[in-house]
């Protein structure tokens, strides 16, 4: 494990009023400012806490990306994304890659086929609805139209290819976890994803120049906790059909653009918000939900 004493990351102290507005901005006078948006030099820490929130293992990363023997995969640290703005894309054209740890993209997992009949059933049925958030049908947040699926008999074939594609990209994506932290030497023994369930899937549609889902993380679900105690861990994307310009998930870092069969993987947390750019060259279509476990 690397020696962490002589490593000391800038210190920002900053007060908020009521309105959460930040008033006051200071930094340690001992530290050296490093600006992390152009060059980030300063390692980061890299912690474990076992189930009493101890710390079990902490390590601190070189500025290498770390390479999965296993395929042409690249698992990225933190501190050395390649990607300088969110203009840049979220995809190296090797499918299976992990960016920023742990959001995974796996092109080719459903066949074309499958995606054109998908989105000419979503077309032909009268159950959909406009898209709804947290607080309702806002359109200016969120502008779809939703389909959910699972329920519907008409898509219970659909329903069993999803599970069982889904089923084995989880366990490939965890395997790539599983993978990285090997590479940085942490040893002890990790709970994973023992028993998982996903909360079933949606058909949304973007409309060429009007769709949107503006930033926003997928980690609260007040309604999903309240009446069924399940809690979203994982959110998935699958993207129906091309989208040759606009329409791309934009994450902080990056972007990912459509692509007819790919699937998306990444955390719940508010860490990883996200939006719906708006398609400019034609609708978009994707398949979205939430992996999590119920108490």
């Amino acid at each position: 494990m690397n020696n962490t004493s002589e490593l000391t990351a800038p210190k920002t102290k900053r007060a908020y009023n009521k309105k959460n507005k930040n008033i006051e901005q200071s930094i340690n006078n001992d530290i050296q400012v490093v600006d992390s948006s152009s060059n980030p030099t300063v390692p980061k820490k890299k912690r474990v806490y076992n189930k009493k929130n101890k710390i079990v293992e902490e390590s601190i990363h070189n500025d290498s990306p770390i390479v999965d023997a296993s395929s042409n995969s690249i698992i990225y640290s933190n501190n050395n994304i390649p990607l300088q703005n969110s203009d840049e894309q979220l995809s190296d054209n090797s499918g299976n890659l992990i960016i920023d740890n742990f959001i995974y993209l796996e092109d080719n997992n459903l066949p074309d086929v499958t995606c054109n009949d998908i989105i000419d059933m979503f077309i032909k049925s009268d159950k959909k609805t406009p898209g709804t958030t947290a607080s309702g049908v806002l359109s200016e947040v969120k502008n779809t139209n939703d389909l959910y699926i699972s329920d519907l008999v008409e898509f219970k074939e659909i329903d069993k290819i999803l599970y069982n594609k889904l089923h084995v990209a989880i366990k490939n994506y965890l395997g790539k976890i599983k993978n990285y932290l090997n590479s940085v030497k942490i040893s002890e023994k990790i709970t994973y994803f023992e028993t998982v369930t996903d909360f079933g899937y949606q058909i949304q549609e973007y409309i060429k120049n009007e769709g949107k889902y503006i930033w926003h993380s997928d980690s609260l679900d007040l309604d999903g906790i309240k009446k069924n105690n399940q809690y979203r861990m994982l959110a998935f994307i699958w993207y129906l059909n091309d989208v040759d310009e606009g329409g791309e998930t934009e994450f902080i870092h990056g972007k990912v653009t459509p692509k007819r069969g790919s699937l998306l993987i990444f955390p719940c947390s508010w860490t990883y918000m996200h939006k719906g750019n708006i398609p400019v060259s034609n609708n978009k279509y994707i398949i979205t939900g939430w992996v999590g476990y119920r108490l």
